[in-house]
């Protein structure tokens, strides 16, 4: 089986938090494809609100969202865990 190219893998990402976020209060979501980064087999992929990705001000964004992890293997979708995120940034990936 072949691995998912990068292109492939944002838009799997991208109809995963389409899907996830319907039930949201803020569902104006939108992925941060500029910030996604490989690791090991995952793609991992930010988001925020796309008022916040326009205006970069701090009270449009979300707190306490985790982002899109996409296995480049299987194409499977998740949000990653807070201390997955904790140790992405002690790697320094930006997350």
């Amino acid at each position: 089986m072949s691995k998912l190219d990068r292109e492939v893998a944002i838009i799997k990402a991208e109809e995963f938090l389409e899907s996830e976020s319907r039930e949201w209060k803020y569902n104006d979501v939108k992925a941060m494809r500029e910030k996604s980064f490989q690791h090991e087999n995952d793609l991992i992929v930010p988001y925020n609100t796309i008022s916040y990705l326009k205006t970069g001000k701090i009270e449009d964004g979300l707190v306490g969202n985790t982002p899109i992890r996409v296995n480049l293997e299987t194409g499977a979708c998740d949000f990653i865990d807070i201390i997955q995120v904790l140790d992405y940034r002690d790697m320094g990936y930006p997350v």
